[in-house]
């Protein structure tokens, strides 16, 4: 049996300074803990790094690094929620269950399998980028990462299954598949597009007077932000937009090349899609089954999914947002006003006042006007643009490199509070998740031992 958890590479968790340090965050419990009332783990959790912090994998995006507990940030703030991120935490999209038909071939420890998935299809890849558009700010952006620069290797053939040849021994073969997939590439929602057209209001008010002499680069920028369209608008709030569903199609082609048996043709109507409500994640789904569809019958238009035999994706919050249905996780993160003190307070901290004076210079703009959130929305901008329209646009040349690093590690430090070790609720809330795969799991091993 194998199972894969498809996720973008995160921030990268690696030590900081001890004056910008979070608290030390609850000591983690395993789902297995919960279940027999014992610690079975040692492990620490990590912290996010600070902008200064050691080097980073330019090529290969972020990976977690083991460390111990971090040190307790002086009198300052505390966090936590999942949604957004794929992995055995934060808000799980799509789930695919593989069919559980067992073939006729020796069986290696699942375990073992789904390690050596994970690392065959984990995406990190040395190729040289061969997209001209690439910013130089892109290894910055955190869970707004464009998948083709997460995964360079998508760029020579997005439809070419990648893997090891020394990680699966021909003597083993797949019986079940199990996949935690994140849903594609998305439009910003409603409330980070107000937030631009707040900043987009805030240029195209600016009057020439204000522009002062000496200031030619910061007036042009200004004036060309000014003038870019700003082609967001309400109703798109986070939908999935047409490069999302390449996405979807593009890896149920990879996938499907990498395991012709489990996705045989034969096979196609035991396959089974759960998601949750997000109409993102639903059409994630969908676009995921077109691509089935595509494998199957090429030159083919697909029909619409409800009339495919595997049926539509199903709708199951209650196990695709754990989150929502956990009164802990609600009460004491989601709905805790002070949960991301340690947020709030980097916010208004020396990096991001320094980034706001800078910007509020370039752009000839009160320094008054602006704040953490609006230099964010116009960083992620930079990165919606390059994902949605393949442009570089103005927004991205508003920061620098040293900027990318102070707002990569603000948007670190949420997640590690929200969705990651700052709480001990935010693993816990997960379980009903992770015991529903490892059932899964369970069930195909015990049936191929028989």
């Amino acid at each position: 049996m194998l199972t894969r958890k498809f996720a973008k590479a995160d921030g990268e968790w690696t030590p900081a300074p001890a004056s910008f340090l979070p608290a030390p965050p609850e000591s983690p419990v395993s789902c297995s803990e919960l279940a027999a009332g014992t610690r079975t783990t040692d492990a620490q959790p990590k912290a996010p790094r600070h902008p200064r912090a050691a080097t980073r994998s330019e090529s290969q995006g972020h990976k977690p690094e083991a460390r111990s507990r971090p040190a307790p940030l002086a009198p300052e703030p505390e966090v936590g929620d999942p949604s957004g991120d794929v992995a055995l935490r934060g808000p799980f999209h799509n789930m695919l269950r593989g069919p559980s038909r067992l073939l006729g071939a020796p069986v290696v420890p699942a375990a073992a399998l789904a390690v050596a998935l994970l690392s065959s299809l984990s995406g990190c890849s040395l190729l040289e980028r061969e997209d001209s558009v690439v910013s130089a700010l892109s290894s910055y952006f955190g869970t707004k990462t464009r998948y083709e620069d997460a995964n360079p290797g998508l760029l020579p053939d997005p439809e070419a299954p990648r893997r090891d040849p020394e990680l699966l021994e021909d003597t083993c073969t797949p019986v079940q598949l199990v996949a935690l997939i994140r849903h594609g590439t998305r439009y910003p929602t409603a409330k980070q597009i107000r937030k631009l057209r707040q900043l987009h209001d805030l240029l195209q008010a600016r009057r020439p007077g204000e522009d002062r002499p000496g200031d030619a680069d910061g007036r042009n920028l200004g004036a060309a932000l000014a003038d870019w369209p700003l082609w967001y608008a309400d109703w798109m709030d986070g939908q999935l937009v047409e490069k999302g569903r390449q996405d979807m199609r593009q890896l149920a082609l990879r996938l499907a090349s990498l395991f012709p048996a489990l996705f045989s043709r034969e096979n196609y109507g035991r396959l089974q899609l759960i998601t949750s409500s997000k109409h993102r994640c639903v059409d994630s789904g969908a676009a995921f089954l077109q691509g089935l569809w595509q494998h199957y019958h090429p030159g083919l238009p697909p029909p619409d999914v409800a009339d495919m035999e595997c049926g539509p994706p199903r709708i199951n919050d209650k196990l695709m947002r754990f989150f929502d249905h956990c009164e802990k996780f609600l009460t004491e993160v989601e709905k805790n006003a002070t949960a991301l003190y340690h947020v709030e307070a980097f916010k208004t901290g020396p990096e991001m006042q320094n980034i706001l004076n800078k910007v509020a210079a370039t752009l000839q703009v009160p320094v008054s006007n602006l704040n953490a959130d609006l230099i964010q929305v116009a960083f992620f901008t930079c990165s919606f643009d390059l994902a949605i329209k393949g442009i570089k646009s103005p927004w991205c040349d508003v920061f620098d490199i040293d900027d990318a690093k102070v707002l990569e590690y603000l948007n670190d430090l949420k997640q590690y509070w929200k969705r990651g070790y700052g709480y001990s609720i935010n693993s816990r809330s997960s379980c009903t998740l992770f015991q529903d795969i490892f059932q899964h799991m369970d069930k195909a091993i015990e049936q191929k031992q028989r």
